[in-house]
């Protein structure tokens, strides 16, 4: 399963319902939008200014289909919030162990309701490589409390990523195919 990762300074943690802090993070998960819905939180208060959390996903085997699509969705609310970033162990062309496939920083999301969908495909690797894949969401605190960052209805999914229709592009974050 999804494991914290030893890179960190602090830990994701799974909440339900709004947070402690007034002007940041969810007020409710994604998939039910109440608060009973899990999701996970990257909690800011009492964390040092660029303190990363970091959550390892479990190896995916990527040897069997040509495409494959990393889809989940984030809430990035409150003055101060600084990255989300997720590598893949797909070796890169400036780092042979990891490279990165999706970044996002700042604010993205009006309030606590304002999630945002992001989609990485990802074809199967070329080289002789490991085919098992891993993907690390890497979260950074910002300089206040104001920086909570929320992850939920994490897919890997054997298939290409789905179209997205014009009216959805405003919220959508995509990569390209990575290989």
């Amino acid at each position: 399963g999804w494991t914290d990762s030893d890179e960190g300074q602090f830990t994701w943690e799974i909440k339900s319902g709004t947070t402690a802090s007034p002007y940041t993070g969810p007020k409710y998960d994604h998939t039910v939008k109440n608060e009973t819905g899990k999701y996970l939180l990257l909690e800011a208060s009492n964390q040092g200014f660029l303190y990363k959390a970091i959550i390892e996903s479990p190896k995916f085997n990527v040897s069997v289909e040509q495409d494959y699509c990393l889809s989940f969705y984030y809430l990035m609310h409150g003055k101060h919030v600084f990255s989300l970033t997720i590598y893949s162990t797909i070796p890169g062309f400036r780092n042979p162990s990891r490279s990165m496939v999706f970044k996002v920083t700042g604010p993205k999301s009006i309030d606590g309701t304002d999630w945002k969908y992001a989609q990485m495909p990802v074809k199967r690797p070329n080289l002789k490589v490991d085919r098992l894949v891993q993907f690390y969401f890497d979260g950074v605190r910002g300089q206040s409390f104001y920086s909570d960052i929320a992850i939920d209805d994490g897919r890997f999914e054997p298939k290409k990523c789905e179209p997205i229709l014009s009216k959805d592009l405003k919220d959508l974050r995509t990569t390209k195919p990575y290989t």
